[in-house]
């Protein structure tokens, strides 16, 4: 049997023909499997990239907000630290702590404590003031007086009170740290550039406050829309302590401390009380305080 030499080298190059087709599918599909596998890759990079991102970029508006708030402090920090190197350094060393023998200031502030709870009708009767000889110690000067008095329990409480206030100058001294924070945390986050307004707040004269109590509420209360911050100062200035001296220092007391140059007050510290309960329902009060200030060598 004789074969076509021709048809079968015809044969041969198809077959070739189609492995070569085959060959290069396989590698077709190969490099098609090989770049979905990198564009797999590539994306779950990029997927790892914006997870990480994403928290970031969430909180760079809160960075910024702290930033400017930290800014904003500083500043006020530097406005403090020149207050407190001139005019309230000089109140302290004038009033609260003055370094002559002003013990008729001290006589004049108890005087006036006792008039104006007699014209509210707290205190029925009250005796002389009387003062103990002054005391040198550690560069302070005190001296002790003793004044007493039959009251009615409210007067007790106001005559205490406000003996309490002595040497307080702002709402910042009386106010809690813990509402100092609650302040400064709202102001973070309703207006971080209102922090100033809490730093003015603070500084608010205690006696002013009393005198005229939704002055320095309302220029505070200005720098904000949100309710919350309002609840939360109302919240502070109601609370009893607060709330007690403004209703003292508010009235007639608050008046004539303020036009007899007794405020501030000298600071004084509540050392005795002897306390003894009449039939009539009043109380008999010896009360001796003790007034500092200080030596002339302190304070030169």
């Amino acid at each position: 049997m004789s074969f076509n030499t021709s048809l079968l080298s015809g044969a041969y190059v198809r077959l070739r023909s189609a492995d070569r087709h085959v060959l290069l599918w396989i590698a077709g599909a190969a490099c098609s499997a090989a770049a979905a596998g990198l564009l797999a890759h590539q994306a779950a990079a990029v997927r790892s990239i914006d997870a990480d991102l994403v928290p970031v970029a969430a909180r760079i508006p809160r960075l910024e907000q702290r930033l400017s708030v930290l800014r904003a402090q500083v500043e006020v920090a530097q406005v403090h630290a020149a207050l407190r190197s001139g005019s309230v350094d000089e109140v302290i060393r004038t009033a609260v702590l003055p370094a002559d023998d002003r013990t008729k200031d001290v006589v004049g502030v108890l005087e006036e404590i006792m008039a104006a709870a007699q014209d509210a009708g707290l205190v029925r009767q009250a005796g002389m003031v009387t003062l103990a000889d002054p005391k040198d110690e550690g560069g302070l000067r005190t001296v002790d007086a003793t004044v007493s008095l039959r009251a009615t329990a409210e007067g007790e409480e106001m005559v205490l009170g406000i003996l309490d206030a002595s040497g307080l100058m702002t709402l910042g001294d009386v106010v809690t740290r813990d509402d100092r924070a609650l302040l400064l945390r709202l102001t973070e986050e309703e207006s971080p550039a209102a922090v100033q307004a809490v730093e003015q707040l603070l500084a608010t004269d205690l006696l002013a406050s009393a005198l005229d109590s939704q002055a320095a509420e309302y220029l505070f209360l200005r720098s904000f829309s949100s309710p919350l911050v309002a609840q939360a100062l109302e919240g502070i200035m109601t609370q009893p302590r607060i709330a007690h001296l403004r209703t003292i220092l508010g009235g007639p007391l608050g008046l004539a401390l303020k036009e007899n140059g007794h405020w501030p007050m000298r600071f004084m510290t509540v050392e005795q009380v002897r306390r003894e309960l009449l039939s009539d329902g009043t109380v008999s009060l010896t009360i001796t305080v003790r007034a500092y200030g200080r030596t002339a060598a302190s304070a030169s």
